[in-house]
């Protein structure tokens, strides 16, 4: 009979890094997951405070919230761009995606 005492433990080692990869991976994603939807509700925040002429509001919550707000005004429209950058802490996924991940959302309204 031969002994297996090793085999377990030569299995853990090998496997255990990678799913501490995957479990980090999904956390990376479920944060920009989040940070994007965070970012949308303060995009229908920003077009109400628009419309109501309220960009001293809209300056204070960019700052809170630590996004960039930018306006292009073509004719009868206005685009609302929020631009927000997400750390990514995932070993060998920040290669993928870069160290700050830039998520961006823009609505178009209509000026009235």
């Amino acid at each position: 009979m031969k002994n297996n005492k090793g085999q377990a433990l030569v299995e853990f080692v090998i496997v255990v890094p990678i799913l501490i990869f995957i479990i980090m991976a999904i956390v990376d994603f479920g944060n920009i997951a989040y940070k994007k939807m965070r970012l949308e509700n303060n995009l229908n925040d920003v077009v109400t405070l628009y419309q109501n002429k309220d960009l001293e509001k809209i300056n204070l919550l960019s700052q809170n919230e630590k996004f960039d707000v930018s306006y292009t005004i073509s004719g009868d429209t206005t685009s609302i761009i929020l631009k927000q950058y997400v750390k990514v802490f995932t070993p060998f996924l920040n290669l993928i995606l870069s160290d700050n991940y830039l998520l961006q959302t823009t609505k178009v309204i209509y000026n009235e």
